[in-house]
């Protein structure tokens, strides 16, 4: 079961297995809706996506690697430098 952690600053983290339940994404504000359950208080968590406009926009354009070496980086920008003949 997903679950939050309170800090000592009262501040919440969400497990990444929260997030993906709740779809929501860094920036994305979640509302805490109070309701009485079996005579109990609890809180429905309603997501509310923030507007990403530039969602979207690097799509196709950039190559997801899983090396970040300074040799790989250094050839990433060597790549990029003879594609747009710098």
């Amino acid at each position: 079961m997903p679950q939050l952690k309170l800090t000592s600053k009262r501040q919440v983290t969400f497990s990444k297995e929260a997030c993906e339940a709740l779809r929501v994404l860094p920036g994305d504000t979640i509302e805490m809706e109070p309701r009485i359950l079996d005579g109990k208080k609890v809180y429905i968590l309603n997501p509310k996506t923030a507007e990403r406009p530039w969602l979207g926009f690097l799509d196709g354009k950039i190559k997801k690697v899983d090396d970040h070496s300074m040799e790989a980086i250094r050839e990433s920008i060597a790549t990029g430098r003879k594609q747009t003949g710098e």
